[in-house]
């Protein structure tokens, strides 16, 4: 199907960074000139009425991402909400954040400024490119390279790098067994393949 009609063309070139900015749908563009111009007209006012209009946004998100409104916040990016929920834990003691080498940089980037800012190590597991990688060799990877140490556990539902889809609800029932923190970047999986949140059972999951 061709959907070119739905977004603001330019037929001299080809726009495929759908990561760092996306195209933004011509009906949605519509609707955020009509709030903006309806917020003008009393903007304080707009800035406290404007809560009662996010909560059935949460509710609709909840029903499709299979959780509780009441456990989705949402921020501009999945930047902010990975660095408001690592920067609101309470002190975790001596010991290291774990990450794969598949990591977006910005947000690996983000967990080793957190860590160093709280006396944390933050240590890589750097898996190879493989062919033959399935579910269960990406977590016993993931679960043997965890020691007594790792307080949380950084790993992607989809990697930004190769597309890999980890297992990520029996890597967390592993790192909750061990007393582990699980965070997940969900940004390329939201959307694009079926995403339950409360049967995935991470701790903390943010998406895009």
């Amino acid at each position: 199907m061709d959907f070119s009609s739905l977004f603001v063309t330019d037929t001299s070139f080809s726009h495929l960074n759908a990561g760092t900015r996306t195209r933004v749908p011509l009906r949605v563009l519509d609707f955020m000139e009509r709030e903006r111009r309806e917020q003008e007209k009393n903007p304080t006012k707009a800035m406290f009425v404007g809560y009662e209009k996010i909560w059935p946004v949460q509710k609709e998100l909840g029903a499709y991402l299979g959780t509780s409104p009441h456990h989705i916040f949402l921020r501009e990016n999945i930047t902010s909400a990975f660095n408001d929920f690592l920067f609101a834990l309470p002190p975790l003691g001596e010991g290291e954040i774990v990450a794969t080498g598949w990591e977006y940089g910005g947000i690996t980037g983000l967990a080793r400024h957190w860590a160093n800012s709280c006396g944390l190590a933050f240590r890589t597991v750097p898996l190879p490119f493989r062919a033959d990688w399935d579910a269960s060799g990406l977590c016993r990877e993931l679960v043997g390279s965890l020691t007594p140490r790792t307080r949380i556990l950084l790993i992607s539902h989809v990697a930004t790098c190769n597309g890999a889809i980890f297992p990520i609800k029996e890597i967390a029932m592993a790192a909750r067994d061990r007393g582990i923190i699980t965070l997940i970047d969900g940004a390329h999986a939201v959307g694009a393949i079926p995403t339950r949140l409360d049967e995935l059972d991470a701790d903390f999951y943010g998406g895009n």
